[in-house]
C-alpha cells in the first residue's frame, strides 16, 4: 500500500510537469512570466513565509486550549515542516507526523488532536462562507435561496469534513472506537474557549487575504485586468479544497480551480494559466525557506523517548 502511494505521487508529478510544458510552448508563457521582476518575485515569497507564521501562531493558540505551551519557534517548526511533507508525501501526512509528535513529545492525546483539526478546520469553512457571503450579496451574485442552499451544504460539508478526518486519522492510527466519545469531548472543550476560537477564526481571515492578495499580484504583476474580489472568489474555493486534498499540496486541483474560475471572469488561459503557476512557485519558495530554517528545531522536536502512540 505504502509502495502504491509514493508511486501515486510519483505520477502525479510526473504529469504536473509534463502539463507545464505542454502549456508553456502551447502559450508560450515565458514571455509572460519573464515580464515579471525578480523583486516581485521576493514580495510575493514573503508573503508565503508570513502566511507560515500566522498558521503558526494559530497552531500555537489552539494547543493552548489543552494546555500545551509551545514556544513560538517550535510551533513555526511544525507549522512549516507540516506544509513541507504535504508537498513531498502523501496527502496530509504533515498532520500526521505533528500528531506523533504533539502525542509522544508533549502528551497530546489523539482525540484531543482530531478534535483541534475539526474546529481549525471548521473555522476555516466559516471564515471562507462568511467572505462569500459578504462579496456575494454585495455583488448581487446570490439570492435568498441561494443564501439557504449556500448555508446547508456548508453544515453538510462540515459534518462529512469530521467525519472524513476521523476516519482517516483512525485509520492511520491506532484508534479504537471508544474514542468518538473523546474526539467529541475534546470538541466540547474547544468550544468553551470561544476567546481563543474567535482568535483563529480572526487569524484564518489573514491567511485567506493574504493568500487572495498573492494570486492579485500574481495577475497584476502580469499585467491581467482582474478585480480582488474575483480572486478572493477564487482563493476560498481554493483554500476549501485542501481540506479534502487527495493530491500532494492540492497539485492540480488548486490550479483547475484557479483556470476555471479565471476563465468564467473573462481573463486570458494563457495570463490565468501563467498567474497560477508563478502563484504555485512562490509557494513552494517559501515553504522551503522556511523549512529549512525550521528543520534543525523540528528533529529536535522529533527526538523523544516514549513512542507508544496509545
Amino acid at each position: 500500500m505504502k509502495n502504491l502511494k509514493i508511486v501515486y505521487h510519483i505520477l502525479i508529478y510526473i504529469v504536473f510537469f509534463i502539463l507545464i510544458g505542454i502549456a508553456v510552448s502551447k502559450y508560450k508563457l515565458q514571455n509572460i512570466i519573464l515580464l515579471m521582476k525578480f523583486s516581485d518575485l521576493g514580495y510575493l515569497t514573503l508573503i508565503g513565509l508570513i502566511i507560515i507564521g500566522i498558521l503558526s501562531v494559530q497552531l500555537w493558540i489552539t494547543l493552548r486550549i489543552f494546555g500545551i505551551r509551545l514556544n513560538h519557534f517550535s510551533s513555526w517548526a511544525l507549522s512549516a515542516m507540516n506544509s513541507l511533507f504535504n508537498y513531498v508525501l502523501p496527502a496530509k501526512s504533515g498532520t500526521l507526523f505533528k500528531g506523533i509528535i504533539l502525542k509522544n513529545k508533549y502528551g497530546l492525546l489523539y482525540s484531543n488532536y482530531i478534535s483541534l483539526l475539526f474546529i481549525t478546520n471548521l473555522t476555516v469553512v466559516l471564515s471562507g462562507l462568511i467572505i462569500f457571503l459578504i462579496f456575494a450579496i454585495k455583488y448581487n451574485h446570490i439570492s435568498m435561496y441561494g443564501l439557504v442552499l449556500v448555508i446547508c451544504i456548508s453544515l453538510i460539508f462540515s459534518v462529512c469534513m469530521y467525519l472524513f478526518e476521523t476516519k482517516k486519522i483512525q485509520i492511520k492510527l491506532p484508534i479504537r472506537i471508544g474514542y468518538i466519545n473523546k474526539i467529541n469531548d475534546g470538541i466540547r472543550i474547544c468550544l468553551k474557549n470561544g476567546k481563543k476560537i474567535f482568535i483563529i477564526l480572526i487569524l484564518n481571515y489573514f491567511v485567506i487575504f493574504l493568500s487572495a492578495l498573492r494570486l492579485y499580484w500574481c495577475f497584476k504583476y502580469l499585467g491581467g485586468n482582474i478585480k480582488f474580489h474575483q480572486v478572493l472568489y477564487i482563493q476560498i474555493l481554493t483554500t476549501l479544497s485542501f481540506l479534502f486534498s487527495l493530491t500532494p499540496a492540492n497539485i492540480f486541483v488548486k490550479e483547475g480551480i484557479i483556470i476555471a474560475v479565471g476563465n468564467a471572469f473573462a481573463i486570458s488561459e494563457e495570463l490565468v494559466i501563467a498567474a497560477a503557476l508563478i502563484d504555485r512557485a512562490v509557494s513552494i519558495a517559501a515553504i522551503i525557506i522556511a523549512a529549512i530554517i525550521a528543520l534543525p528545531k523540528y528533529k529536535a522536536e522529533f527526538k523523544f523517548d516514549n513512542c507508544n502512540p496509545h
